[in-house]
């Protein structure tokens, strides 16, 4: 392996708890010998420049040149700050890809493609997680418990845990992220609206739109990632301070996808009332409006408001800096928001045999990426990096880290927030909703029609879950 004079040098450690200690003949004593189990590993560059790595048991290995990580352009900012830490504390290089995005991103991680190329982990949203389970493409990864202070932080660990009491993870999580409100100061200087209808009032009021440009929004609102699509996680703020719930609360902390819930009158009248602001506000709720067409109208100074998740920060272009504020929302219960959880997510491909074959490569390089994702949850020096780049609080071991006056306001609404559910069919949940979304705001329809849409959803939402009808 050493093709010159160079002396190689190896070194082994032991990672003990606290208490626990050697004695002379090298046996372990202590309270918690058999309580804590800990993983180590060791990394090297042989003289001629090729990495290798010796695993926790004993096993030793070549590391591939490059770590792909493949993502949306909403975290890729923060993702850039990787590639010099990897190179900095690993010597690796890393490479950010964007190439695939939101759908095409999720399909892409399950596709022989994706077998088949560089791609070592993709970053995606805590709702893909029942999928990518039910279809067994994800390799759980050993996260020791952690209690930290807050409770978002244990909520963001718990919800990737393979079981409760297990240290096995199916992703390793990075921030939190919810629809917000961004706001340009240029335009609008009074105080953030303190309900739904002030806020489109205000909006329309200064917006900036000549006599013959009524179709400036005052808010601007994404309609979906596609045409036509619908938009329920942008929408959640909207109906949820009008009453109306899209899936059915459990308990204080948990949302849970239902027929009931689309049979519930409360979202019945909210979405009536919305389909009012609708009709008001047209030029807020078309149904072209996709994310980037929604984005691209605030960026370009004309709208005061606009709707959308902290991480679309990276794809404006705005010569402003906008402020973010929480979606006004006036609700009865607890935590009444939608947040999402962003996490590194591994495949499984298994290895074969032959240590020589690029598979093998590649799931050895990708064992070398968790253990820098351990040494990034352990770091809040890290952390805090990544949440400033981000503009969202980011997860470590210690508890939350929110760094910025973004990370700080997207905390603030995820406090209030419930995660997104993650079912084996999310997919055809959010494609029911989105449909539901896209026909209530319709400025044609009225409340009989909203009545027929949520009626039709409902029983969608039925076969879709799998619940049969009486």
């Amino acid at each position: 392996m050493n093709d010159s004079d160079n002396t190689i040098y190896y070194s082994y450690h032991s990672v003990l708890p606290p208490g626990v200690t050697f004695n002379n003949l090298g046996e372990l004593h202590g309270d918690d010998v058999f309580h804590d189990h800990y993983r180590t590993s060791m990394t090297f560059t042989d003289s001629s420049g090729k990495r290798w790595k010796r695993d926790p048991a004993g096993k030793l290995g070549p590391l591939p040149d490059k770590f792909t990580l493949y993502s949306g352009v909403d975290v890729k900012k923060g993702l850039d700050r990787y590639r010099k830490l990897f190179r900095e504390q690993f010597s690796l290089e890393v490479e950010v890809n964007t190439s695939h995005s939101g759908h095409g991103l999720r399909e892409f991680f399950g596709s022989k493609r994706y077998e088949g190329g560089k791609c070592d982990a993709i970053v995606g949203p805590h709702d893909w997680l029942g999928t990518f389970r039910a279809r067994s493409l994800l390799r759980s990864i050993p996260i020791p418990h952690v209690v930290p202070k807050d409770f978002l932080t244990r909520e963001a660990f718990e919800t990737f845990r393979a079981a409760e009491g297990s240290v096995e993870s199916y992703g390793v999580p990075l921030a939190y992220d919810t629809a917000v409100l961004f706001i340009n100061r240029k335009l609008y200087q009074g105080e953030i609206p303190k309900s739904v209808p002030e806020m489109f009032r205000a909006g329309r009021a200064c917006r900036h739109a000549g006599e013959d440009d009524v179709n400036i929004p005052g808010v601007s609102v994404s309609m979906g990632e596609r045409l036509h699509e619908g938009d329920p996680f942008m929408m959640w703020p909207l109906l949820a301070s009008l009453g109306g719930y899209l899936f059915e609360p459990q308990g204080d902390d948990a949302w849970l996808p239902s027929a009931n819930a689309l049979r519930a009158p409360q979202l019945a009248e909210a979405l009536i009332a919305l389909q009012g602001i609708a009709r008001e506000y047209p030029e807020s709720f078309d149904p072209r409006t996709t994310h980037a067409t929604a984005r691209q109208i605030f960026s370009e100074g004309s709208t005061p408001f606009h709707i959308d998740t902290a991480g679309a920060r990276s794809e404006m272009k705005c010569d402003f800096e906008p402020e973010l504020a929480p979606v006004p929302i006036e609700s009865e219960i607890a935590r009444p928001g939608l947040s999402l959880i962003y996490a590194f997510y591994f495949r499984d491909i298994p290895s074969p045999e032959n240590p020589g074959n690029q598979d093998f490569e590649r799931n050895e390089y990708t064992r070398n990426g968790e253990d820098f994702l351990h040494y990034h949850l352990g770091s809040r020096i890290v952390c805090s990096q990544l949440s400033g780049d981000l503009g969202m609080p980011v997860v470590s071991r210690s508890g939350l880290v929110d760094e910025g006056a973004y990370a700080a306001v997207v905390q603030q609404c995820c406090s209030n927030s419930r995660p997104m559910p993650s079912l084996p069919n999310m997919a055809d949940v959010w494609r029911i909703l989105g449909e539901l979304i896209n026909q209530c705001v319709s400025t044609s329809g009225d409340s009989r029609s909203v009545r027929a849409a949520l009626d039709v959803a409902a029983d969608n939402m039925d076969g879709a879950l799998g619940v049969s009808k009486r």
